[in-house]
């Protein structure tokens, strides 16, 4: 069974590389470029395995009030933050999992294929 992935980035190469990539890992990556187009897709959390967005998304929405949403209505959703800062923001304390930029694609990967289990 394919698992889907829902890939938050306002920067749009970024979005492409990291799409591209979790797609070669077998994954259905749904895209969204803001935190309101993320949203438009809310009636689908159920169908995702893992949420990654970016923090910081350029708009009134931060991918944490993103996070937010989808875990009210999928609790179990994985979460994966990315963000350029150094540290994670401790608003996020205890919130799934945080990847600093640049991504590094080989952490990503074993997060996704390796410590990524299927939600019960």
């Amino acid at each position: 069974m394919k698992r889907t992935a829902l890939l938050v980035e306002d920067e749009p190469l970024l979005r492409w590389d990291l799409a591209q990539f979790v797609g070669s890992l077998g994954f259905d990556v749904i895209d969204s470029g803001s935190g309101p187009e993320a949203i438009a897709h809310l009636d689908r959390a159920a169908e995702l395995d893992v949420l990654i967005t970016d923090i910081d998304l350029g708009g009134l929405m931060t991918g944490s009030d993103v996070a937010q949403a989808f875990n009210a209505v999928s609790p179990k959703l994985r979460i994966i933050f990315t963000s350029g800062r150094e540290r994670r923001p401790s608003c996020l304390q205890g919130m799934s999992l945080f990847l600093p930029k640049p991504v590094r694609f080989d952490l990503l990967a074993s997060i996704l294929c390796d410590g990524l289990a299927p939600a019960a």
